[in-house]
């Protein structure tokens, strides 16, 4: 019988050490995260997509944007070379979501969040219309 006792208490010992280190570990993996979210947002890291740098593209999209309109009147030749971008409306369907729309136009979803000034890029109501912003020119 104090086998059987003795057993179970270095089974519940080495199970606390396991859980004591499994927390230790997410602690860690927390941490991480945190610091590479303070580097990405302090500029000391850049996120780079199809050899463009994300950053470039949300600062570049209020210096060139066309309308659809101005797109339409004029002839493809006679767009500006600073103007970088062009603006397509779309209008959100059920169950459509940013990443949908990245793969649709093309542009990066964070772009599309930023220029439409959307705090939650899971939640877009129906029927909403937003302004997704489409490279004209590789800059």
């Amino acid at each position: 019988m104090s086998d059987t006792m003795l057993n179970l208490g270095t089974i519940r010992q080495e199970v606390h050490k396991m859980v004591k280190n499994l927390f230790y570990i997410g602690l860690l993996l927390l941490l991480f995260f945190l610091m590479l979210l303070m580097m990405l947002t302090a500029g000391w890291l850049k996120i780079v997509v199809d050899g463009s740098e994300i950053i470039n593209d949300i600062k570049n999209v209020g210096n060139g944007i066309i309308s659809n309109e101005e797109n339409q009147q004029k002839p493809e030749d006679s767009i500006q070379e600073n103007r970088l971008f062009r603006v397509e409306y779309h209008t959100i369907k059920p169950g459509e979501n940013l990443f949908d729309l990245e793969n649709q136009y093309g542009t990066n979803w964070k772009v599309i969040q930023k220029v439409n000034n959307i705090e939650n890029p899971l939640r877009l109501q129906t029927g909403t219309i937003l302004r997704v912003p489409v490279r004209v020119a590789d800059s």
